[in-house]
């Protein structure tokens, strides 16, 4: 299970990205900050979607090898 927090998911995050993919990382939980409908937060749920549709792909598993979660970035107390 891997958690990102602040995380923009850009394609300068690239090599991020791929590592996840290729990874052994069942679970990715993405936070989303603001309004889940802005352009910026829709951008970053698009992208998580899409490693997890690359991982399937990748595996030849449709649906299944990566699954990918989002949260509030506001419910997560990370900073103590």
């Amino acid at each position: 299970m891997l958690f990102t927090y602040g995380h923009s998911m850009s394609t300068s995050d690239e090599h991020v990205l791929t590592a996840i993919v290729r990874s052994k990382v069942s679970a990715l939980w993405v936070s989303i900050f603001g309004d889940v409908g802005s352009q910026q937060n829709k951008a970053i749920i698009t992208r998580a979607t899409r490693l997890a549709d690359q991982r399937a792909k990748r595996d030849g598993r449709p649906g299944r090898g990566l699954d990918v979660r989002f949260f509030h970035a506001g419910s997560a107390q990370v900073w103590g």
